[in-house]
């Protein structure tokens, strides 16, 4: 049995824009991790009020103030590292509203800021969050033959994202087994995403006899292993898993998905705490990554020193 894999990349996420008339009613710090650390925009849309909840962060790192941002070239001038320590203000006197459209901030630091209320809609989802049951189904209730599956003849990328949005699985018939196919196939849904195994690869539990390139892997070999996570351990774990079946098994080789949200939704039911501390809490890890470093000597003698370094990030 032999298989090929692909990790994709995601792809990054961006906000709805909407446009509206709008109007700022009032504006006020409120508290999301720290004290004062956000502000709760009242607007006005014809006879509806809407709060809009923003941290201050995103604002000073939106700030137009020429000592922030330089017009000509589009490109902001604030420092990242200390982004934090400069969005702070006072109290509610720092924040203002003048002619119903423009929120004026005076910063801790006594840089002044001014957003107009179509800028701040613009970068906003003010219409209430979509229902998750109507986009996607559990699979508890899916028939064998609802299996979501299309086409390669027939293929369309928008087919193919509702289908995996919905359910979290797609499978596409018709692709030609062999790697070049299947490859093409992966580069033409999103970006390969690089690993140590290489972007794309051929894997097998006979591969030392077919002469394919050999990957040290406990899941590549006749024993099971059971349901898992793959790319875990990376920094930018894959968004997408493609794996095609070149060789069928003459026993076997059976392939295992499990429904992740209908295991959130069991969790949810048995241990509402534990999947709220799991769903609301930001937890700190710190990735380990491998750094090699190439020394030359006289002679064209090598030596590899390997580094581990660590830093912490939250999740």
């Amino acid at each position: 049995m032999v298989f090929v894999g692909a990790l994709l990349r995601r792809a990054p996420r961006r906000m709805q824009c909407r446009g509206m008339a709008t109007k700022i009613v009032s504006s006020q710090p409120i508290t999301l991790e720290e004290k004062n650390d956000a502000l709760e925009v009242l607007l006005q849309r014809g006879p509806d009020t809407k709060a809009l909840t923003i941290p201050l962060v995103w604002l000073r790192d939106h700030c137009r103030h020429p000592a922030s941002y330089n017009q000509a070239t589009n490109q902001r001038k604030s420092n990242a590292t200390n982004l934090f320590e400069c969005a702070e203000i006072v109290g509610k006197e720092s924040v203002s509203v003048t002619d119903e459209n423009k929120l004026a901030i005076r910063w801790k630091d006594g840089l002044q800021s001014q957003f107009h209320v179509s800028d701040i809609v613009e970068c906003s989802e003010l219409d209430p969050p979509p229902v998750l049951s109507n986009y996607v189904k559990s699979w508890k209730q899916l028939a064998p033959d609802e299996l979501p599956r299309i086409h390669i003849s027939g293929f369309s990328m928008k087919t193919l994202a509702g289908l995996f949005v919905k359910y979290g699985m797609v499978i596409v018939d018709g692709v030609e087994a062999n790697p070049h196919a299947t490859e093409q196939f992966c580069r033409s849904i999103a970006p390969i995403h690089n690993t140590f195994f290489g972007s794309f690869w051929v894997f097998s539990n006979k591969t030392q006899e077919k002469g394919e390139e050999y990957h040290e892997d406990t899941a590549y070999g006749n024993e099971s292993i059971g349901p898992h996570t793959d790319g875990t351990y990376f920094q930018q774990t894959p968004g997408i898993q493609v794996f095609h079946c070149l060789h069928v098994a003459e026993r076997g080789g059976d392939t295992l998905l499990v429904d992740g949200l209908y295991c959130a939704n069991q969790l949810k039911k048995q241990n509402p705490e534990a999947f709220r501390i799991l769903t609301e809490h930001k937890v700190s890890y710190f990735p380990i990554l491998l750094i090699f470093k190439l020394q030359t000597f006289r002679y064209r003698s090598y030596r590899i020193l390997w580094f581990l370094t660590g830093f912490e990030q939250e999740m």
